[in-house]
């Protein structure tokens, strides 16, 4: 009897634990990261031959894509964990849906101030990491709307709180864009990211 007792016990007990779930958290990072496929370009010769104090001030951390042979203010970059910032951006708990069709993520109110809050650069906005349980799973940038140049990898919309202070933050959606002239993005879209995807299936928190 006594071992019957101590069996429903453990049984119990293992019935009460709570399950686990993948968290999906988003990160900004220690320091800005290269591109891929791309170098600085302050090292190449077209940047030497710009006259101008202000033209090469524009351009100074702006990198060369070797492929296409274009200037990339935003493009392509890989991140590891040792990159990203001890705490996240944005918890597992402000992530609440991802509507696949649409590429539109379903975030709490005050995540959405708080990215307007960023003030991203206007021609290199801010570098982010989507992760799953701290592990890498795709890479962007929170983008200016009033830049004048293109994001060409995948970005969040900012807008910019300097140049609309009395916007309300009243949306709790964002759209989740695939960059311009960025063919990987294009031909693949988001559906590539498949252990991203499964994370918000598994958490129920997918839109299809």
């Amino acid at each position: 009897m006594k071992c019957v007792m101590l069996l429903l016990v453990a049984l119990l007990a293992v019935g009460c634990k709570e399950e686990k779930h993948p968290k999906i958290e988003i990160y900004l990072l220690k320091h800005r990261l290269a591109f891929v496929d791309a170098v600085p370009y302050k090292e190449t010769s077209r940047y030497k031959e710009i006259e101008y104090d202000r033209a090469k001030d524009i351009f100074k951390d702006a990198q060369f894509d070797t492929i296409r042979e274009e200037v990339v203010f935003a493009g392509q970059f890989e991140a590891d964990s040792v990159d990203l910032q001890s705490e996240p951006f944005i918890d597992d708990s402000d992530i609440k849906a991802f509507d696949l069709k649409a590429n539109k993520l379903v975030l709490s109110k005050k995540v959405i101030k708080r990215i307007c809050n960023l003030y991203p650069d206007r021609n290199f906005g801010e570098q982010f990491v989507i992760t799953v349980d701290k592990e890498p799973m795709l890479t962007g940038y929170f983008w200016n709307t009033q830049s004048a140049v293109n994001c060409r990898w995948y970005y969040i919309e900012c807008l910019d709180n300097e140049a609309f202070p009395d916007n309300g933050f009243d949306a709790d959606i964002v759209t989740l864009y695939s960059g311009v002239n960025s063919e990987k993005v294009e031909q693949y879209g988001f559906t590539r990211h498949k252990e991203l995807i499964a994370a918000f299936e598994q958490t129920h928190r997918l839109v299809e």
